[in-house]
């Protein structure tokens, strides 16, 4: 079931219905970003380190610093991204072959529509 606009409730049929999207957040996506921004700075940090033979950074340094600058990424990027909102598709009908509507046209008459997928 499901309300119309003026309030009153209504129903469909399963074969009524073609696509059921949901809103979710690009919290996942976010993470992603912030995660491959901070191993890029890491990873430009971390060879800076190695540059410099005093401190002695060798390659698993520059790993270490880049894991953690990937690491430090992801929360911030999880929460802007959770700011973001994205629809995803939950439920997607078999294409139909042939399909026959119903439908006003531009006069308000009503004009069978059929449509045919190769």
């Amino acid at each position: 079931h499901f309300a119309q606009p003026s309030g009153r409730r209504d129903s469909l049929s399963l074969s009524e219905i073609s696509e059921i999207h949901a809103r979710g957040s690009a919290a996942g996506t976010g993470a992603i970003v912030g995660a491959a921004f901070g191993g890029l700075l890491g990873l430009v940090g971390g060879i800076a380190l190695a540059a410099d033979s005093w401190l002695g950074v060798g390659p698993a340094g520059v790993l270490a610093v880049t894991a953690l600058g990937a690491a430090m990424g992801t929360l911030p990027g999880a929460l802007i991204g959770a700011a973001f909102r994205k629809w995803k598709t939950v439920y997607r009908a078999e294409p139909r072959r042939v399909a026959f509507a119903v439908v006003p046209d531009s006069r308000g008459r009503l004009a069978v529509t059929a449509s045919v997928r190769f």
